[in-house]
């Protein structure tokens, strides 16, 4: 998949060469949606790795979850502590990479097939405006399935920073005379528009934070209704048998002392 994004990167710059680089390759959303796929999959390679060189022998835990987690294991704050370690700098990043590329990939898929398709029909090859705007959101998805990637509502900050950091972008690509890389952000032509739509996009990408949080959570939900609790119903059987075996063998020793001591013989 790695190499696939590489492909898409090298493709969407191949297409701002031919286009003498009016608009800049940067310009564009889906390429810097393009850059956030291409570094969180190499960093999950790298991780991936580094734990199967390493494997640790303790549990990494967030810090939101350290309390969860000493409640499930059944031990103390220094079991606790002994026995898990925080988040590494590497997975920080890569749960934030993982955070925006997840609302990217939707906004930009929505809002290229919703509102610029008209204006690039027949520009482009349609296969390739379909890898590029439909592919990281296809991917990312199906991941989901897979990797039980923790998903927080709080998180949408990480989505719109990005978002805000595009959106400045383009203020800059107008300041120093680029063409607008969408008919949409011409803030030179059109700046009432431009910055509709650019509130819009910031609506649009919490709104789109908010999909993604419930879709993981329903995907999360159905998972933990499917795994068994062997643990904890083992630990419930043994507590029952024990409850039910110890009276039992004390009534009867007190049944035998009792007789022995009422048998005339």
């Amino acid at each position: 998949m790695l190499a696939i994004w590489i492909g898409f990167c090298s493709y969407s710059i191949n297409l701002s060469l031919d286009e003498g680089w009016n608009p800049p390759w940067p310009s564009y959303l889906t390429n810097w949606t393009i850059i956030i796929n291409v570094a969180y999959l190499c960093l999950s390679i790298a991780i991936m790795i580094q734990g199967e060189m390493s494997k640790p022998k303790y549990a990494i835990v967030a810090g939101e979850d350290r309390k969860k987690y000493k409640d499930e294991m059944n031990i103390d704050d220094t079991k606790a502590e002994k026995n898990s370690k925080p988040l590494p700098w590497s997975c920080k990043l890569l749960w934030i990479l993982h955070t925006i590329a997840f609302d990217a990939n939707l906004v930009v898929c929505v809002t290229f097939w919703t509102l610029l398709y008209p204006y690039f029909r027949g520009v482009r090859p349609l296969w390739g405006e379909l890898c590029r705007h439909g592919m990281g959101l296809l991917y990312i998805y199906i991941e989901s399935f897979f990797i039980a990637f923790p998903f927080r509502l709080l998180h949408t900050i990480y989505s719109a920073i990005f978002m805000l950091g595009y959106l400045i972008f383009t203020l800059l690509l107008f300041s120093i005379g680029a063409p607008p890389p969408y008919p949409i952000l011409d803030w030179k032509g059109d700046p009432a528009m431009s910055l509709t739509y650019s509130v819009l996009i910031g609506v649009a990408t919490l709104f789109a934070h908010l999909i993604n949080f419930t879709g993981c959570w329903l995907v999360s939900s159905a998972r933990t209704r499917s795994q068994p609790e062997p643990n904890l119903m083992e630990g419930k059987l043994v507590e029952a048998d024990t409850k039910s075996a110890v009276p039992l063998e004390v009534t009867t020793d007190a049944t035998k002392t009792d007789s022995s001591l009422h048998n005339p013989l």
